[in-house]
């Protein structure tokens, strides 16, 4: 298995040499500019019987650990479909060295619907 932590304008490729060499590939989010590239990276792992996993980390933030909670102890009833909306703390977009860094860049870390609305692009 391989684990890919790149700008995800440098991922692409290194996941695609990964999957070609017939490694799982672990990619944290974002791993492509645009939803296309790992859509074409799906198909590949697909192809290859390999697993292309995206790290999209939620499952240790307060309110994910509560419905956790709520569910497994049937506090809800039995459940027969979640529908899930995110909402983050935007204030690191004031600063000034996170507004230079990769994640603000369009070009380098991509952004919009495929990386669920997370990433506000300068």
């Amino acid at each position: 298995m391989v684990i890919v932590s790149l700008e995800a304008v440098e991922a692409p490729p290194v996941i695609r040499t990964a999957l070609e060499a017939g490694c799982h590939v672990f990619a944290e989010k974002p791993s492509c500019t645009r939803a296309e590239d790992f859509e074409k990276l799906t198909r590949l792992a697909q192809q290859k019987h390999r697993h292309l996993m995206l790290a999209v980390a939620n499952r240790s933030h307060s309110p994910v650990r509560e419905a956790r909670r709520l569910i497994k102890t049937g506090r809800l009833g039995k459940i027969y479909g979640v529908e899930v909306h995110l909402v983050t703390d935007q204030t690191r977009l004031k600063s000034a060295e996170y507004r230079k860094s990769w994640f603000c860049s369009k070009a380098r870390a991509g952004g919009g619907p495929a990386h669920l609305g997370r990433h506000s692009l300068a």
